[in-house]
């Protein structure tokens, strides 16, 4: 599902404001994909996720599916990238 998101809303899932107003380069790995997503939310748990259960607080798995799926529609990273990285 794609999040219709505009570059200058606050949502939390939209890539940060400094990646995107200023000229960056597509991210091509996954190691950098994944450094800026903690760097990005820096407040949820760091831990082993074994499922993602609603109500039981912010889950760093369904906030990456959804980052991951915002990057790609702002053309931040490629659709093979998008499909094949891991948190």
């Amino acid at each position: 599902m794609r999040h219709s998101v505009s570059p200058n809303s606050s949502c939390e899932l939209a890539p940060s404001c400094l990646a995107m107003t200023q000229k960056v380069q597509m991210i091509t790995s996954e190691k950098e994909l994944r450094r800026l997503f903690w760097r990005e939310h820096s407040h949820l748990p760091r831990r082993k996720i074994r499922n993602c259960t609603p109500g039981t607080g912010p889950c760093a798995l369904c906030a990456w599916v959804d980052w991951i799926d915002a990057m790609r529609s702002y053309d931040m990273i490629s659709e093979e990238l998008a499909f094949r990285a891991t948190l």
